[in-house]
């Protein structure tokens, strides 16, 4: 059996929208449905605070809240919840209606036995055998949990593939390349990755490998929109996506490298790690580790999570390595025009002044220095001193 639903994650018919029971979008395998509706409720109210507040944050880059994929990625997580909260909503009072019915249905049933047991045969059953009766009754006529998906549904499905793993692979990239300790850094590249994490282990909200593609056609479209904004004669979103310093490493870079062996590894890596979890509390604890698929499943797992903190770690360093030839360049430039100096007007000039117009010159091409020069005050017609 576990074989076969291994293997059904693996069928092209998995990039549909198709799931048996529509409760699992508003149900919990831990708490109630109650329970559920306050924490997304909860939730959907905090996101919607914090991205309002982000919009008023930068009060002289008003326009620009709209270019960061951070803002794109926040306001789909914030979208999710709000739909997660009204589908749950919705779901719950479903919930009411069907119990209100079943024991209108049961107290209908219980009249009408009466009245046959009182006619029939009064000597031979008692008031408590038709109420015995009548729950039996009732309980035979629950209505099934198995009700195919409306479109709310599909479209709150697509809105949790795209949040979820948007929001880790904006709190990965923020944090290896960027930085930051401000309050909205925090919210909106280190909060937003818990909370999609905590939906994902407390609802149950089924995962397919396959829907690996609704998050990375949402990456490409927003590749395709730094293009379009680039090409309107506005300056870089991000160092990577530098169309004009960097044309080949930033087209190379957006399509086919390194961020999309990212994108892949970490979506693929979250999707298996929920997917054991969920078998592992699924069927029983302890003989989830008898079984040859789970060893195996745990090992793709694993190293799936390992290539993507390896694809992390060598897209960083590669970042420092830009970094670390960018100050050698400068400091060879700066050595080339002191022994310049040096050699053309070694009477006019003092060792110090030579020190600060190395400073200045490399200062020029965008290398911090801490250096401080003394010495007389002089204009040299490059530049004074």
């Amino acid at each position: 059996m576990r074989c076969s639903v291994l293997r059904s994650q693996f069928r092209l018919a998995q990039f549909r929208l198709q799931h048996s029971t529509s409760a699992d979008f508003a149900e919990s395998p831990w708490f109630g449905v109650p329970f559920v509706l306050l924490y997304r409720a909860v939730i959907a109210i905090f996101c919607s605070v914090i991205i309002i507040w982000s919009g008023f944050y930068y009060p002289d880059a008003k326009l620009e809240w709209f270019i960061y994929l951070t803002n794109w990625s926040f306001f789909f997580l914030t979208l999710y919840f709000i739909c997660a909260t009204i589908v749950t909503a919705i779901h719950l009072k479903k919930q009411h209606q069907q119990q209100r019915n079943i024991v209108m249905n049961g107290n209908e049933r219980v009249r009408s036995l009466q009245m046959d047991v009182i006619i029939q045969d009064t000597e031979t059953k008692s008031s408590a055998d038709v109420e015995c009766q009548v729950i039996a009754t009732a309980g035979s006529q629950e209505v099934s949990r198995d009700i195919p998906l409306f479109w709310y549904h599909k479209a709150l499905w697509v809105l949790y593939n795209i949040a979820s793993t948007a929001a880790v692979l904006v709190t990965i990239a923020f944090w290896t390349f960027l930085g930051g300790t401000g309050a909205m850094s925090v919210f909106t590249h280190a909060i937003n990755s818990v909370l999609a994490v905590v939906d994902t282990m407390l609802s149950s909200v089924p995962v397919r490998l396959f829907h690996a593609a609704y998050p990375m056609l949402y990456f490409i479209v927003y590749v395709i929109f730094t293009v379009i904004y680039w090409a309107a004669g506005e300056p870089s979103i991000y160092p990577m996506t530098d169309y004009a310093g960097k044309p080949v490493l930033s087209t190379v870079t957006a399509w086919f490298g390194v961020p999309f062996v990212l994108l892949y590894r970490a979506v693929t890596a979250i999707s298996c790690s929920v997917i054991i979890m969920r078998s592992g509390f699924y069927y029983a604890t302890l003989k989830w580790f008898r079984y040859l698929t789970n060893w195996s499943f745990f090992f793709l797992t694993l190293y799936f999570i390992c290539a993507t903190i390896v694809t992390a770690i060598r897209l960083k360093k590669q970042h420092r390595r830009n970094t670390v030839n960018t100050v050698m360049n400068g400091n060879e430039r700066g050595r080339s025009l002191q022994m310049d100096v040096i050699t053309e007007d070694t009477e006019t000039k003092s060792s110090a002044d030579v020190e600060c117009q190395v400073i200045a010159t490399v200062d020029s091409q965008e290398v911090s220095r801490d250096i401080h020069c003394s010495g007389t005050i002089r204009d040299y017609g490059y530049f004074t001193i």
